[in-house]
């Protein structure tokens, strides 16, 4: 169950933080239109020991999350400016 994409999303239940950063998005753009699409993570810890040293190779090598990265790249390669 650990490598599903959603094992700890009770961690999230209470997180807002995407409230803030949609306020500051809409500053900064003014009036324009824009598509948002927020992504919830679970937490990298399995990845990072003390020190910054990598515990279980790179976030990278996970399926889930290297599918994610792809797809991330692939938006943002499209020529349509991303943030």
């Amino acid at each position: 169950m650990e490598n599903h994409p959603f094992a700890d999303e009770f961690n999230h239940l209470n997180e807002h933080s995407i409230e803030l950063a949609s306020i500051w998005l809409n500053w900064a753009i003014g009036d324009r239109a824009v598509k948002m699409l927020p992504i919830l993570c679970g937490s990298l810890g399995e990845y990072v020991r003390d020190g910054g040293e990598a515990a279980s190779g790179s976030p990278a090598e996970h399926v889930q999350i290297a599918d994610a990265i792809g797809l991330l790249q692939q938006v943002a390669g499209t020529g349509k400016r991303c943030l």
